[in-house]
């Protein structure tokens, strides 16, 4: 199968606390339709292989909408919710103003692949002092 896989985000950056929904595309470029089995949302410091744990990370809708299909030459959305905790400002820690994360997603499909999502960058600030 062709599958490729892109991630946008509705908002490039936001204050910690604040919510963000990540859109990811999954396009088929191949002449038969392929079933999406699971979707894998990751967010990781820009630069850094680890995962964080800073973000709180939706997952796209399970249950009865899998496996979703993508059809042949065509190509399917999903949504999820992504919420950055950190930086956080106060409190007496050292955090920096702002961290970038790169969203993305790793795409499971029903032929055994297995595709990275290119990533959205996501610039996180600090909430104002009160």
């Amino acid at each position: 199968m062709a599958i490729t896989a892109a991630i946008a985000l509705s908002d490039a950056t936001l204050t910690s606390g604040m919510s963000a929904t990540a859109t990811l595309t999954v396009s088929n470029s191949a002449s038969a339709a392929v079933l999406v089995t699971g979707i894998q949302p990751t967010v990781t410091p820009a630069g850094l292989t680890s995962q964080s744990v800073a973000v709180a990370v939706g997952q796209p809708m399970w249950g009865a909408a899998f496996p979703q299909s993508v059809a042949a030459l065509g190509s399917t959305k999903f949504s999820w919710p992504v919420t950055p905790n950190a930086p956080t400002a106060g409190y007496g820690l050292a955090m920096p103003a702002t961290f970038v994360y790169d969203v993305g997603a790793t795409v499971y499909t029903n032929d055994g692949a297995i595709t990275t999502a290119t990533p959205a960058t996501l610039t996180v600030t600090n909430p104002p002092l009160t």
